[in-house]
């Protein structure tokens, strides 16, 4: 715990990029249980519970991949925004979405597959937006509470002037 002055570090930019690479691989997990929830109700019972913890935990280490070097780029432009006063949760997850986005067109011409599916774009826009979310709750935010808290101090001292 810190004390409440202090300002932030690099720490919490760690764990959040930690943390959205790790989430990414279940997160894409999820949004494939439900679209098969979507589309055929009854096949997405089949799967027992060993078998999505199995899955969720080989696609964390899958994914990665590609979600290390998004997760960074993300954390490098919401630091660059967040010293910019630009350090809202939907800027964060609308980044995040066009990193996803980004990623999804990389592994499109890495793999070479003929042009840029629809529903792979969707996945990993949707996927980056929500671990640009979660590293904003990790990173962003505290850094917010700080700088916030400086611009109420500094109000309070020119009021008492």
């Amino acid at each position: 715990m810190r004390p409440s002055g202090a300002k932030p570090g690099i720490g919490e930019a760690l764990v959040g990029i930690a943390a959205a690479s790790l989430a990414t691989g279940p997160t894409l997990v999820l949004l494939a249980g439900a679209r098969d929830l979507m589309e055929v109700p009854q096949k997405i019972w089949h799967w027992q519970l060993e078998n999505w913890l199995t899955v969720s935990f080989y696609s964390s280490l899958i994914c990665l991949l590609g979600s290390i070097p998004a997760a960074s780029l993300n954390a490098i432009v919401l630091n660059i925004s967040a010293r910019r006063s630009v350090d809202e949760v939907l800027w964060a997850a609308s980044c995040g979405g066009a990193v996803g986005l980004l990623t999804a067109a990389i592994f499109a011409i890495i793999f070479a597959i003929g042009g840029l599916p629809g529903e792979l774009a969707l996945w990993f826009s949707a996927t980056g937006a929500l671990m640009g979310a979660l590293h904003w709750c990790i990173a962003v935010r505290p850094r917010r509470r700080w700088r916030l808290s400086l611009v109420r101090d500094a109000e309070a001292i020119r009021a008492m002037e």
